[in-house]
């Protein structure tokens, strides 16, 4: 993962009817520092849109779910910073989708790290189709 851990995360539509999902995600993580397990709170993150190290960003598109439809994205971190480094373990992400502004909690076990004084830096994908993320 060349110090670059991502996550994919799929969303299914529970409800009895077709919705449709467009562009990127928008996320929130909570975590606590490495050193300091016990102090879990929200993270100070600066999210972006586009593609990680190990998936293509398909770039914003109109997905169609159908019911039990699913939709998915790339979520990715990095953990390689010289010089001062905080290192933190996301354990949670809060995704907002249409429809749905309080977000959706989603269970992560993901490291990141940033550079002295720096929010956390977290890049997203845009949704696809399926349950597989970005090729």
């Amino acid at each position: 993962m060349a110090s670059q851990p991502f996550v994919i995360i799929a969303l299914t539509n529970t409800a009895g009817s077709p919705c449709q999902l467009t562009d990127y995600p928008k996320v929130t993580a909570t975590g606590h520092p490495q050193s300091a397990p016990t102090a879990t709170g929200t993270l100070p993150t600066t999210v972006t849109d586009g593609s990680i190290y190990e998936r293509t960003d398909p770039g914003p598109q109109r997905i169609e779910l159908p019911p039990h439809g699913a939709a998915s994205f790339a979520l990715g971190t990095t953990t390689a910073y010289e010089g001062g480094a905080h290192l933190y373990m996301i354990t949670q992400v809060r995704v907002v989708v249409p429809g749905n502004q309080t977000g959706i909690p989603v269970t992560v076990d993901i490291p990141a790290s940033t550079p002295t004084g720096q929010p956390i830096p977290i890049t997203v994908t845009a949704f696809v189709a399926g349950t597989a993320g970005p090729p």
